[in-house]
């Protein structure tokens, strides 16, 4: 596409408002923003929307900043880990799935948060408005990716250069297995029965009991994610192909989809419905007896506002809203409105994903690094989109789309 017209947000003449007004909800397509500290809560009433204050604060962990590695493939000249994961691989490029720096907890208004450069992990919750810094074991550096275990009150894996630490309470078991690390990606079935890992040490996929904390290998990958709906699916991003795979967990049956232009770099599960990002394009695929491509979203770089390859996704429960974070390299003063996250909204019959406007953070918090919605809002509240941005704050909007 020209420049004028690379994304759907391009081709509706839709940019982001100037830098400085954080996004704290939507209501009916209608973008909420407020300047500095303005009176939040009645902003949005304005507007005839009523929300849940605790939802609109904006969190700031014990952090200098979650930084934001451009993406890249692991290179022979480089140094520590991917030196030594480059040479076990005798080369050949393997690209690096982004860090995932955000969880909520699958039944609680919790958000677990990794800290700058990955040196731990807090646990934020919002009925209480409290920060909680988890007893995780000293081998536990260079945080990747986390998830809680859908089904267990307070047990959280952790993914990191040494393995992957289960965190429950006061308790910290660390897996590990021989040359399966460091861990890059994890995801957890629905039932919490299985934990599926991915590693740049051997590019395997593994599957762990946990009740043992012995794993198989299954294949290879790198994004991880399971269906929301159907927790025998599994779907696994190639690290170094341009290719992905959908895994029945029951029989081992297995479909290869091999179209994209570039490796996935996110993934996100709704019902039988799966969005996959892989180089500036987001795809959509419903999955049954007959798994088939129903959308594809260009999502190139236009000439003002976000664009370009993905680095995180997230679809709403309901399936309503898709959020996505793009790469962005440019930290400067943000002239061309870049570091804000793109809102898509999706409608059935017929299947359809249309812009509907750009959440933004506060003053100076630069590019976003990670989005996540809550898994079971409370009634009424609508969905809730977490955003990490990249100065090391938080903050959440509340999306009251109905």
């Amino acid at each position: 596409m020209e420049e004028g017209i690379a994304n759907a947000f391009a081709a509706f003449g839709m940019v982001p408002e100037k830098e400085g007004r954080r996004t704290v909800a939507e209501h009916r397509a209608m973008m909420v923003n407020v300047e500095g500290d303005d009176d939040v809560a009645g902003a949005v009433e304005r507007v005839g929307a009523r929300v849940d204050e605790r939802l609109l604060r904006v969190v700031r962990p014990e952090s200098a900043g979650f930084g934001v590695d451009p993406p890249r493939v692991v290179a022979e000249e480089e140094g520590g880990v991917a030196a030594r994961v480059w040479r076990a691989l005798r080369g050949g490029e393997v690209h690096v799935p982004p860090r995932r720096v955000l969880a909520w907890h699958w039944a609680e208004l919790k958000l677990a948060v990794v800290m700058a450069a990955g040196r731990g992990v807090q646990a934020y919750d919002v009925q209480r408005g409290g920060l909680e810094r988890p007893r995780l074991d000293p081998r536990v550096r260079a945080v990747r990716c986390l998830q809680w275990r859908p089904c267990a009150r307070d047990t959280l894996a952790v993914g990191c250069d040494a393995g992957v630490a289960i965190w429950n309470g006061d308790q910290c078991v660390l897996w590990t297995e021989a040359g399966h690390a460091p861990v890059v990606a994890l995801a957890w079935s629905c039932d919490g029965a299985k934990l599926c890992t991915a590693a740049l040490g051997d590019e395997a996929v593994r599957i762990w009991d946990p009740a043992t904390g012995v794993s198989a290998p299954v294949g290879l990958g790198g994004v991880l994610a399971f269906s929301a709906a159907r927790a025998e699916l599994m779907l696994v991003g190639a690290m170094r192909r341009c290719a992905f795979r959908l895994w029945d967990v029951d029989s081992w049956d297995v479909q290869r989809w091999g179209f994209l232009d570039a490796p996935p770099t996110a993934v996100a599960w709704n019902r039988a419905r799966v969005a996959v990002a892989a180089g500036e394009a987001l795809h959509v695929l419903a999955v049954g007896d007959r798994t088939e491509v129903v959308h594809c979203e260009p999502t190139a770089r236009a000439a003002v506002g976000p664009g370009g390859v993905v680095r995180a996704l997230a679809w709403d429960p309901t399936g309503n809203r898709i959020a996505v974070a793009h790469w962005n390299d440019d930290w400067g003063a943000d002239a061309k409105r870049r570091n804000v996250v793109a809102l898509y909204a999706v409608a059935d019959d017929p299947f359809q994903v249309t812009p509907v406007g750009f959440v933004a953070g506060p003053e100076g918090a630069g590019a976003p690094v990670d989005v996540a919605f809550v898994d079971r809002p409370p009634k009424g509240v609508g969905a809730v989109l977490a955003t990490a941005w990249q100065s090391g704050v938080v903050s959440f909007a509340q999306l009251l789309f109905r």
